[in-house]
């Protein structure tokens, strides 16, 4: 505390899980001895005991990462907690956006300084990431400031995935309940009817349930839990049960036309429930379309911004002795240099901030402004990049580079909007994260607790005559991971707070 009132020296703290050391501390030096002072008295601090390490605030640099594979809200705290914890002199503080599929790495210059360059750094959380089953690409920046990732390997959108699982699942299911209800004796004994059901439903468990199966086989891997652990166990525990219940009724009721006739030929009751994992799987599969195309919407916005700026400009040259302008050469907006001369048409679409050097036209300036009266503008006026030359041919000297520009800057607090997290959104993650332990949890008590109540003579013996004690609690411990499942945590939340 003594050192807080010093002039000229300001601490910016900040916790240690984020920026693995335990102050910052910044000095804007305005003479030599302001330098000096300051670093006594960061001597002084480290002779003290606490450790100290001077950040280069000016040479951070940001690597963004496009990451598939995030079924959860508790996947981005994961990911940031193990960035974080792998990188901790390398990484000031990692963003991660399950509504985006991206991750903003903060990078200071520490790492830097020791010859560990950011593709080093780049080419580590790939392979850390990629180890955690996650499907990650790196995003680059090209000249314009738009991030953009490699194109030949881009992953299939998430939106035709679970549309192509929901249909298939949907379809196969609808199927099934059909037949379950159309069904009678006059077309076969009841255990036809079994078979059918499996022949249906296995192709819904093994296609549609294996993508949840993998992803949590890859988090037990890491003793770790998420979503797709709780839709994975539901769902297999019931299918495996009314594989078991159909070989039992085939064995002992082969012949049975309908229920009755297969309890007095001794099947205990048990009777295969294909349609239930079916039926989770096709809402579980339709709550993820539809969060596929909530993320799709709210991406739109960054897409628009981008289609603002048109693909080429056309650069002029200007004679030095008599100022004409010389023809029109078609080049990338983002080849353009600060300095450049490009003629804007009627209709055109300007493609960088300048200034107007020749000639007089009005822009529609509505997408900065919201003004939907077009603006005079002649020369010696600035025009804004992306805004549409509703006048005359007007010539433009580029005053600033393409990834500085106002629409590159928009774009990119668009993009930092959509990565960021409200409290409300931090907080999910934070119940998301304990949800399935606690589910799990649960579910295992209600197994028990039924079981020891059976086993004990307290229950009616009426309730287990049946199924049986074991399968009796069994179905109530799948009950519990059944209505789990669908939680909205994970796609209520991110969709609101951008919507």
């Amino acid at each position: 505390d003594r050192y807080d009132n010093i002039p000229g020296l300001s601490w910016q703290w900040a916790a240690r899980a984020t920026t693995g050391c335990p102050a910052q501390i910044t000095q804007p030096y305005s003479r030599p001895r302001s330098l000096t002072h300051t670093l006594l008295h960061l001597f002084a601090v480290v002779d003290k005991g606490y450790g100290a390490v001077a950040i280069d605030e000016k040479n951070k640099t940001t690597l963004i990462l496009h990451i598939e594979g995030m079924v959860c809200p508790s996947c981005p705290p994961r990911i940031e907690r193990a960035l974080l914890k792998a990188f901790p002199a390398a990484i000031d503080s990692v963003s991660v956006s399950a509504v985006t599929n991206r991750a903003n790495v903060v990078c200071n210059a520490r790492h830097r300084s020791r010859g560990y360059e950011d593709e080093q750094l780049m080419n580590d959380m790939l392979e850390l990431l990629r180890s955690m089953d996650y499907a990650v690409e790196p995003v680059h920046e090209d000249k314009s400031g738009n991030a953009e990732g490699s194109a030949s390997s881009a992953p299939e959108p998430e939106e035709v995935v679970w549309r192509r699982l929901f249909w298939t699942s949907a379809v196969l299911t609808v199927v099934l309940l059909l037949l379950d209800a159309t069904w009678s004796p006059a077309l076969g004994p009841l255990v036809v009817r079994y078979w059918l059901d499996a022949f249906l439903a296995t192709p819904v468990q093994v296609i549609v349930g294996g993508r949840f199966i993998r992803s949590a086989l890859g988090f037990a891997r890491r003793c770790s839990a998420n979503m797709s652990t709780l839709v994975a166990l539901s769902s297999t525990i019931a299918y495996m049960y009314s594989c078991y219940a159909l070989l039992y009724a085939t064995a002992v009721g082969g012949e049975a036309s309908d229920m009755s006739d297969m309890d007095k030929s001794g099947s205990m009751g048990l009777v295969p429930m294909f349609d239930m994992p079916g039926m989770l799987l096709t809402f579980i599969v339709l709550g993820k379309w539809l969060e596929a195309i909530a993320k799709d919407r709210t991406t739109a916005a960054i897409t628009a911004l981008k289609d603002l700026q048109p693909p080429t400009a056309f650069v002029v040259t200007q004679d030095p002795e008599t100022g004409t302008f010389g023809d029109d050469e078609a080049v990338p907006c983002e080849d353009l240099e600060v300095g450049d001369l490009v003629r804007v048409r009627p209709g055109e679409v300007v493609p960088g901030d300048g200034e107007v050097v020749f000639g007089s036209t009005t822009i529609d300036e509505s997408m900065i402004t919201g003004e939907s009266m077009p603006v005079y503008k002649g020369e010696g006026d600035t025009v804004i990049g992306g805004t549409m030359n509703s006048g005359g041919s007007v010539v433009v000297k580029v005053t600033t580079s393409q990834s500085e520009s106002m629409l590159a800057h928009i774009i990119q607090l668009v993009e930092d909007a959509q990565c960021s997290k409200a409290p409300i959104q931090a907080y999910a993650d934070v119940v998301a994260a304990y949800f399935t332990p606690i589910v799990l949890i649960l579910s295992f008590a209600t197994f028990a607790g039924w079981y020891a109540l059976a086993l004990s003579g307290a229950l009616p013996a009426s309730y287990t005559e049946q199924d049986g004690p074991f399968l009796f609690s069994l179905l109530f411990a799948i009950a519990v991971l059944v209505v789990a499942c669908p939680c909205a945590l994970g796609l209520a939340t991110p969709t609101a707070v951008m919507v």
